[in-house]
């Protein structure tokens, strides 16, 4: 049986902010009282209560903070870097103020930051636990459209444990596996102002930016126009906006754009421009689990699997259907986090209950519960 789909238009997730003066501070952050902070590299970190009243909370002059949303930093270790420093701005909220470098909080607790490895030199993204455990992410590539990457301008958390930053005229995307890939580049902003100090000729210069906290709002950029397209992709959907929330997003081989939610898939046909939208429906034993998509893969054969909370899914485009493979075929466990594919063309996956290999043999093939599921 095949799922219910709809047609509509676009989508990716972010927004750039261009610099109004030269090196000015980047951070700001909202707490969830409503309460607005900023750095100044004037006077310091502010804050904004809801009454307007302006109060200055830390005297460091730093570029960049990032408010830790799980309360972790609050007692926790600050970095410690030979390329900037880190201070604790605040503890209500708890708040990292960063000298020299960009930081944000990701979805797992931990902070994020850049600076230069020591061997190489290349920009490369760490990151930081409260109990002071260092690990580099996610090390950049060493040149850009533009040149050399000597460093990076904004950072902030995505969805799926992505992380998203900008170079002077581009926006980049880091995968939760580190892999890097392009969001938006050379950027152009109509009537940009000009920043004091620079060359005429500088242009743009993206520094923070931000994500959707719901996940309902993707972005696409039009590299021929140099304009973003918004899309909600919830459309049509019966169970309402909170089942259509993207927790993933993922480029097939043939370049169309999938994203993935709660009960809900999403494609993009990038030769068309047109967004087909599938969802879970209860009637349909076949279709699409009601669970939500971790992560989405494309085999080297073309076949797109879901890392789902009710097991993997392969998922048939020309019908629609899923084929759906839980413990009872042989997984440690239903939930599945993220695939990857070895050399040999085996899936690998990560779920709640450890590490599972699917080999892929012609299908009906043979299962072998206690080392592996053969599709």
């Amino acid at each position: 049986m095949t799922l219910r789909h709809q047609l509509a238009a676009i989508v990716v997730v972010f927004y750039g902010a261009a610099s109004l003066l030269a090196h000015p501070g980047s951070g700001l952050a909202v707490d969830r009282r409503g309460r607005v902070f900023f750095a100044d590299t004037g006077g310091g970190v502010w804050r904004i209560d809801a009454d307007r009243r302006l109060t200055r909370v830390n005297d460091s002059r730093f570029h960049w903070l990032a408010l830790d949303p799980d309360g972790r930093f609050a007692n926790g270790r600050t970095p410690t870097s030979s390329f900037g420093d880190f201070v604790r701005a605040s503890t209500d909220p708890p708040i990292v103020s960063s000298s020299d470098f960009p930081i944000a909080f990701g979805g797992d607790g931990a902070l994020y930051y850049s600076e230069r490895g020591r061997a190489d030199r290349r920009v490369q993204l760490v990151r930081w636990t409260a109990a002071g455990d260092r690990s580099v992410f996610a090390v950049l590539p060493a040149t850009t459209e533009r040149g050399p990457l000597e460093w990076i301008n904004g950072l902030t958390a995505g969805p799926g444990g992505s992380l998203y930053y900008t170079e002077n005229t581009a926006i980049r995307r880091v995968s939760a596996r580190g892999e890097i890939s392009t969001a938006a580049v050379n950027v152009t902003v109509t009537g940009c102002v000009e920043i004091p100090g620079n060359e005429p000729d500088t242009g743009v210069f993206l520094r923070g930016l931000a994500v959707t906290t719901d996940g309902t709002t993707l972005y696409r950029f039009d590299r021929s126009s140099k304009q973003f397209t918004s899309f909600r992709p919830d459309a049509g959907d019966p169970a309402g906006s909170k089942r259509a929330r993207m927790r993933t997003v993922a480029v097939d081989r043939g370049g169309d754009i999938w994203v993935g939610g709660v009960g809900y898939l999403g494609r993009l046909d990038r030769g068309t421009g047109r967004f087909e939208q599938y969802f879970a429906d209860p009637a349909q034993p076949s279709g699409l689990p009601n669970s939500e998509v971790q992560s989405i893969y494309t085999d080297r054969r073309g076949t797109l699997w879901l890392a789902t909370a009710a097991g993997l899914a392969r998922f048939d485009r020309a019908t629609a259907t899923c084929t759906l493979f839980t413990e009872a075929e042989g997984l440690p466990s239903n939930l599945v986090n993220n695939i990857m594919e070895d050399r040999a063309g085996n899936l690998w996956m990560r779920t709640a209950r450890g590490i599972s290999c699917i080999v892929l043999v012609p299908w009906p093939g043979t299962l072998n519960p206690s080392k592996s599921i053969s599709v």
